[in-house]
């Protein structure tokens, strides 16, 4: 939880359940957050996800690591996303924020 660590006031803070498909995830991030806002946008998301395996090709592994990656760092981005096209405030407001973390060690 943000708040428990960051010392500053946060409105908004909502744990995933990892046991829920993508699907369901974002729906029930979307309910919490239709309760939530009462009619309201946010002014930004950030999907504070992601992670970095080292394999090599050959191993036996690999494609279990390549899973686990894509679920880490690319399905959270989409669904990040998608809660972001429905409950950010529009584009082309100056205070709106979509922030999406990465491994870096991606850079390397």
């Amino acid at each position: 939880d943000i708040a428990k660590y960051s010392g500053s006031t946060v409105n908004n803070s909502f744990q995933i359940n990892g046991k829920e498909s993508p699907k369901q995830t974002v729906e029930s991030v979307s309910k919490w957050l239709d309760s939530s806002l009462e009619g309201n946008k946010l002014n930004c998301i950030v999907n504070a996800a992601g992670g970095f395996m080292m394999d090599d090709i050959s191993s036996d592994n690999f494609y279990d690591n390549l899973d686990t990656m894509y679920k880490w760092n690319s399905l959270s981005a989409f669904q990040c996303g998608t809660i972001a096209s429905r409950y950010l405030l529009p584009n082309h407001t100056p205070n709106s924020l979509l922030i999406l973390t990465g491994a870096a060690a991606a850079f390397n």
